[in-house]
């Protein structure tokens, strides 16, 4: 692969414009997708639409065309029709072949994946089979619905299986649901769990987070491995950090303004001029005047290749029992 472009790297943070591939904004609460295909023959069953944090549905429409060279996030590739799943695979390989960085979504009995591949436990979180699971993931996405994925006891019961087969990270996510997606999923409930769905709590990520810690498991999505110049990477990398950091800041209930500056600044990142990197290591980061004393630090432990104190220090106070 030759040496990216100002240019080119600039292409890439405008977003893909391959026919067919949509771009969003990277948030840790949606996996840090960055594209998604517009459409796609997707399954009848319930999934989990990990770009929207809601149910997926039924699709149609043929697996797009990418053009590699406009894509440096990570591309999501949803599940697929049973018929046409050797077809995917094939489009994955092909993309995987040429450097992009895919989160592929795997249902449980799926094969391998190629690049990154995480598992969807709503299919088997709806089956009620929860001590029996086949996956080759290591990283399972748990979506948290009031009435039906919810109840610490199915979480103990749940864990135990997925550390039972070799998974290492449950991410939750709370799915936002209309009333047709609920009436659809109330089919695979009782009573108790119907007014649950309609009229229960939004369920809690934090606490199944917790759960999930004090069994040995990752819960934060992991940052993607992003293309082009390595200034580019470096920024893109620190605009993860710092949007990680920031949300974390929020959560945990610090200051609004610390949280959103630090929001700020991720922002800043992908199109900043200055070689952050380069500034982090000479000790000059303070030329940059987007940059508050805690985002500079952040940027400055990065380039050191070492965590943020402060995502730490953030990261055990969000997962500290109450």
């Amino acid at each position: 692969m030759g040496k990216s472009t100002a240019s080119e790297d600039r292409a890439r943070d405008e977003g893909a414009s391959s026919a067919g591939i949509g771009h969003r904004r990277e948030e840790p609460g949606r996996l840090w997708i960055a594209h998604e295909p517009v459409a796609w023959p997707s399954p009848e069953q319930p999934w989990t639409n990990w770009a929207h944090r809601t149910l997926g549905g039924s699709g149609v429409g043929a697996l797009p065309t990418v053009d590699s060279s406009s894509v440096a996030g990570l591309l999501y590739v949803p599940p697929i029709e049973q018929d046409l799943a050797r077809e995917r695979e094939a489009w994955i390989e092909g993309l995987a072949a040429e450097g992009v960085s895919l989160l592929v979504q795997r249902s449980p009995g799926d094969g391998a994946a190629s690049g990154t591949g995480a598992l969807d436990l709503l299919p088997w979180l709806l089956s009620g089979e929860l001590r029996e699971l086949e996956t080759t993931c290591e990283v399972a996405v748990w979506p948290l619905v009031a009435g039906i994925s919810d109840d610490p006891a199915l979480w103990e019961t749940g864990l135990a299986t997925l550390a039972g087969v070799g998974v290492t990270s449950v991410v939750p996510v709370t799915l936002e649901l209309d009333a047709k997606q609920r009436r659809i999923l109330a089919g695979y409930t009782g009573e108790d769990g119907y007014q649950a769905l309609f009229h229960g709590p939004t369920p809690d990520e934090r606490a199944l987070a917790r759960r999930a810690t004090s069994h040995g498991f990752g819960v934060f999505a992991r940052y993607p491995n992003f293309r082009g110049s390595a200034r580019h990477r470096f920024a893109r990398l620190a605009a993860c950090e710092l949007t990680h950091t920031g949300v974390l800041w929020l959560r945990v209930g610090r200051s609004e303004v610390g949280g959103q500056e630090m929001l700020r600044a991720a922002r800043f990142c992908k199109g900043s001029p200055h070689d952050l990197e380069a500034l982090a290591r000479e000790g000059n980061l303070d030329i940059v005047p987007w940059l508050t004393t805690d985002a500079r630090q952040v940027i400055e432990h990065l380039a050191a290749g070492c965590p943020s104190e402060l995502r730490l220090r953030l990261e055990e106070e969000y997962l500290a029992e109450p």
